[in-house]
């Protein structure tokens, strides 16, 4: 594992710079950002590029914070106004109940999502990082390691991977840039 290098994590983001994001969802506390083009892969269509959050993350557009980490286990305004609503009953992934969903389909719907094209990049000295797109929103990452108790060598702040290439993934962790390579264009630094 090198350490974290903001010149290396900026190049590898620059890779999404000027491709629309195409598709987002999420899956065990993870935010997933498809962007680029639908491609064939195996036997079915995934976007270009994918970029995988683990770690804290938001989506501003003007002064509006419209989609944030926390959004992926908490029900929706409707679920949670329903009569006999009980948390402890809610199953945060459930594809209607969460109020990530909720706000994928006012913020990020099929009319819209096509506006957000990734203007600019920008990384930071402890694995964060921020998307800037044409539209005005705005995705900020920001790491959590310090909210570990212990540094899991496992846990990943966030990946970034071109679907159907045979490199491998750009992976930033808690102390450092995991796996960089030369098909990234960039050399080893170990």
């Amino acid at each position: 594992m090198q350490k974290y290098k903001v010149t290396v994590a900026d190049k590898a983001l620059e890779e999404i710079r000027g491709k629309p994001l195409i598709q987002i969802s999420n899956a065990d506390g993870e935010l997933y950002l498809g962007f680029g083009e639908m491609i064939q892969w195996d036997k079915h269509k995934a976007p270009q590029y994918v970029l995988k959050i683990a770690t804290q993350f938001r989506f501003t557009l003007d002064t509006e914070i419209i989609l944030g980490k926390q959004d992926l286990f908490w029900p929706s305004y409707e679920e949670s106004h329903k009569k006999g609503f009980k948390m402890d009953e809610f199953n945060p992934n459930s594809k209607k109940q969460s109020r990530f969903n909720e706000q994928i389909e006012r913020f990020f719907n099929a009319d819209v999502i096509g506006d957000y094209i990734v203007k600019d990049v920008r990384a930071g000295k402890m694995g964060d990082f921020l998307l800037i797109f044409k539209n005005g929103a705005r995705l900020e990452v920001v790491s959590d390691a310090f909210d570990l108790p212990t540094i899991d060598d496992n846990y990943e702040l966030w990946r970034l991977f071109e679907t159907n290439k045979n490199k491998s993934d750009f992976v930033v962790k808690p102390l450092g840039i995991a796996e960089t390579d030369e098909e990234w264009g960039f050399e080893s630094h170990e």
